[in-house]
């Protein structure tokens, strides 16, 4: 297993996500969160990913029977980009998007009504397209 590996496999059977959600609990009124997601049928190949990047979740989708593997700590979420940053193909536009929010979150940008409107922007900049 090395990066080359995990940026190859990502870049088939990954996501990024960017979350917006209510929350009055910000100043903002909205909670700003990160996802980097990739999905199998078989879990056997994201436990050795996991188990290389020393980051993120694994967990077992029912309704979809899919096994999940999630980063979502924004530190790891951080090192995944840094680790990927120049060997995406096919995801190397979302990652570029994806990685001026993670740098809004890093700098705590988010937190303040201009930085939160950057990233709902580039929320929105990240969706599929068809």
């Amino acid at each position: 297993m090395n990066s080359d590996y995990v940026a190859g496999f990502f870049d088939g059977e990954g996501s990024f996500s960017i979350f917006v959600r209510n929350d009055e609990r910000y100043r903002t009124g909205f909670h700003v969160s990160l996802r980097i997601n990739m999905t199998q049928k078989n879990g056997i190949v994201l436990n050795h990913i996991k188990n290389f990047l020393r980051m993120g979740n694994i967990t077992f989708n029912k309704s979809h029977e899919l096994y999940e593997y999630n980063i979502t700590r924004i530190k790891d979420v951080k090192k995944f980009v840094d680790l990927t940053n120049d060997k995406l193909i096919v995801k190397k536009d979302e990652l570029d998007t994806f990685k001026k929010c993670v740098d809004i979150m890093i700098d705590k940008r988010h937190l303040k009504k201009q930085g939160l409107n950057h990233a709902i922007k580039l929320k929105c900049m990240l969706r599929p397209r068809n």
